[in-house]
């Protein structure tokens, strides 16, 4: 199956879908992995690449909050399994990005009233890792 752009996408069936739902990318490109299809994978981060926004968030549709950690999640899962750490290097000003983004929504929440729930996430710690990331100048050697 192809899309507008002419590029090959996965289907989960008969129905054609108008969109690309990110969750539904990350385990369609674990399983072309599975089953041999590394470029189609490679061919699907492509894809989520053409959607980074100016700001850094990684989204198809612009309310979908959790579209830019999900894309997150995908594009270092595919760099493991193809155990490419070049490519990993390449995207990582990139993924910085994306993981600035991330903080900033979590510091808007909380500039919010306190009796909108949204702000229930101030509360939470924001988890190491994105500290981390947030502050790394390159992919450390381990990484490598």
């Amino acid at each position: 199956m192809r899309s507008k752009t002419g590029c090959p996408n996965f289907q989960v069936g008969p129905t054609i879908y108008r969109g690309l739902w990110i969750i539904d990318g990350y385990f369609f490109l674990e399983a072309a992995q599975f089953i041999g299809r590394p470029q189609e994978a490679w061919r699907g981060i492509d894809a989520l690449l053409r959607r980074v926004r100016p700001n850094g968030a990684i989204e198809e549709r612009s309310l979908d909050t959790k579209d830019t950690g999900l894309a997150l999640a995908t594009i270092v899962r595919q760099c493991e399994l193809m155990h490419d750490s070049e490519r990993l290097r390449e995207l990582w000003p990139t993924l910085r990005r994306a993981v600035d983004y991330v903080r900033s929504l979590h510091e808007d929440a909380c500039q919010l009233p306190e009796d909108d729930p949204a702000t229930a996430c101030c509360t939470w710690p924001l988890s190491p890792t994105a500290d981390w990331a947030a502050s790394a100048p390159s992919i450390p050697p381990s990484c490598g």
